[in-house]
This record gives C-alpha cells, sequence and structure tokens, in this order.
C-alpha cells in the first residue's frame, strides 16, 4: 500500500496513489498486499469501472458506503508530482474530500493522524494466464500494515 501524498488540512482532501501500474519487468515492481500486479490497461479497466458504478467509497472495507466526494481521479499519462509523491505513467491517483458531514471529517483526522494511510481497492481477479478479471467495486481508505 502506498501512502497518501497530498494533505490539505484547510480544505479536508487527501490524495495519493490508489494503484501502482506494474511494468512487468523481474525486480521492476512493488506487488501489493496480497502479492498481486496488475498492467495499465487493468488497472484502466478497475478504475472506469468503479467510477461507472458510482465510486464508492468505505472504511477498511466493512460498513456502508460513505458521502465522499471526488475532487482527482485519473490515471497518469506521463510521470507527474502530487504533493510529495511521483505518480508514474499508468497509476491510479485520487483525491477525495472528507468535509461534507461530521463522520468524514472525523475520517480526515484520523488520516492526519496516521491511522488511515492510504487507499486500497478490493475487487474480484483471477491470474492473466486464467483470463478473468472483475472491476473493483469499492475504493476503500486502509490503514497501516
Amino acid at each position: 500500500m502506498i501512502r497518501f501524498c497530498k494533505l490539505d488540512e484547510k480544505e479536508f482532501i487527501a490524495g495519493g496513489i490508489v494503484y501502482r501500474a506494474s511494468k512487468l519487468k523481474p525486480g521492476a515492481d512493488r506487488p501489493d498486499s496480497q502479492g498481486d500486479v496488475m498492467t495499465a490497461e487493468t488497472i484502466w479497466r478497475a478504475m472506469t469501472g468503479w467510477m461507472k458504478r458510482g465510486a464508492v467509497v468505505k472504511v477498511m472495507h466493512k460498513g456502508q458506503p460513505l458521502p465522499i466526494e471526488i475532487i482527482e481521479n485519473f490515471q497518469a499519462e506521463t510521470e507527474t508530482r502530487k504533493g510529495r509523491g511521483i505518480i508514474r505513467k499508468g497509476d491510479w491517483y485520487a483525491a477525495l474530500y472528507f468535509g461534507e458531514t461530521p463522520e468524514t471529517r472525523e475520517i480526515f483526522l484520523k488520516i492526519l493522524d496516521g491511522t488511515y494511510t492510504g487507499f486500497s481497492i478490493g475487487g474480484e481477479s483471477a491470474s492473466a494466464s486464467v483470463g478473468k478479471s472483475k472491476a473493483d467495486d469499492f475504493l476503500h481508505l486502509e490503514g497501516p500494515e
């Protein structure tokens, strides 16, 4: 998991890399917490599928969807910088607004204190050799490992 790289305390906005694109070169990739990697094409399908299905956000993969507004959501076409992070070509970046309700402001405070440190995606997939993939349904906030 990659830590949030952009925090705006005044605006209640947190941003970071949702998923880093695989280079598919031995030793060049850092697998996610399940040991998986995704190509830029697979990330695109996951990102656009998540948006088409309503861009649901939950905390720690549990509970009801939260009233979180999306401020930025893109797949980098070239390397770019956001806050203190570098988003490589193919990476998925999102920034979310947490100022809507007392509940979401409390979540933002937990981001600031380090309780929640980055994004995590949930969904179903299978290895490329099987050829089956289902795009992500939820964008979760993830705590420290």
